[in-house]
């Protein structure tokens, strides 16, 4: 299996890359992309990817060549033709008022010759009015413009917005190919990458966070999190235990937002287990959790609270 490259930035995905680079070069894309999928399935790389693309000097490459002025700028984090937006640290939703500025600039003419780009990251996370003020921005692009959608929920945006955008979901791997992948790059025992493989939902992301985060208690830590999680041992109190002995032992550098960052990954990864189990409604309960994170509230009553809710959630208890 090729690793993840420029040309192919997504591990394992070649094929899926392959057939947009032929919708490129056939009807092309929509001004407008929403990009979906799971946790860790690769929608930030890819829209980045994208990106770079659709300013490079050269046109009709996916990704872009790599090498001119605007595609090193967008790597470098300098492209002005490029603009960024997502939730921003200690927000619920991503501010309405940050959505019209970024409706503003993108209005201003761009450097380069092929219009700028937009990218807002985890568009799940905008409210109704900024939903709504996005509206006119994706349906009449000025300028060659483009905008990128990323989200783990597009069930979030609205009817008028998801009309508007061309929707590519980004498949999941096959676990095979996760499993090979920890075993011969990551040097995973292949017991062990079997289960972290599962774990994962056939996201590589997904299983490459739990490594870099969790080291080598990671499977001491995960298993008692998803035992809690089946329907026939499932109790609120106890998958509390198991978060809280996670956030624990497992060290968190850096600061307030990095730990965040951490705890919204973290609950993200507990949402796929439960939904593997089909655990829906407890989905939710985990999903409220998230967003009460998003507003700054302190973990231990937010920990309670999704402890409660699952105790008293048939959908988890069975």
């Amino acid at each position: 299996m090729m690793g993840a490259s420029k040309n192919f930035p997504l591990q394992g995905l070649d094929a899926f890359f392959h057939s947009l680079q032929d919708r490129l070069e056939g009807a092309g894309f929509h001004p407008a992309l929403s990009l979906s999928g799971p946790f860790g399935v690769g929608k930030k790389t890819l829209a980045y990817s994208l990106a770079r693309g659709f300013l490079c000097a050269t046109p009709g490459k996916l990704g872009g060549c790599g090498t001119c002025p605007s595609c090193r700028d967008v790597d470098r984090g300098m492209s002005v033709d490029l603009l960024v937006l997502e939730r921003p640290v200690g927000k619920r939703n991503i501010p309405v008022k940050m959505v019209r500025e970024l409706l503003g600039s993108m209005q201003i003419a761009s450097q380069g010759d092929h219009g700028k780009v937009a990218l807002l990251l985890g568009a799940e996370a905008l409210g109704i009015e900024g939903q709504n003020s996005l509206l006119k921005g994706l349906e009449e692009p000025e300028g060659g413009n483009r905008w990128i959608l990323t989200t783990t929920r597009p069930e979030a945006l609205l009817p008028t917005v998801r009309s508007r955008v061309q929707q590519l979901q980004i498949p999941l791997l096959p676990l095979s190919a996760v499993k090979e992948s920890l075993v011969s790059l990551r040097g995973i025992l292949p017991a062990d990458a079997d289960f972290l493989a599962e774990l994962s939902g056939g996201s590589m992301g997904k299983a490459y966070w739990v490594l870099d985060h969790f080291g080598s208690d990671w499977k001491s830590l995960l298993l008692p999190l998803k035992e809690c999680c089946e329907p026939d041992r499932s109790r609120g109190p106890d998958l509390a235990i198991a978060l809280e002995e996670i956030l624990q032992k497992v060290p968190i550098e850096g600061g307030a937002s990095e730990k965040r960052s951490f705890l919204d990954a973290l609950f993200q990864l507990l949402t796929e287990i439960l939904r593997q189990m089909g655990r829906f409604e407890a989905c939710d309960r985990v999903l409220e959790a998230r967003e009460l994170l998003s507003r700054s509230i302190p973990l231990t009553p937010v920990l309670r609270k999704l402890a409660v809710d699952l105790s008293m959630n048939p959908d988890l208890n069975g």
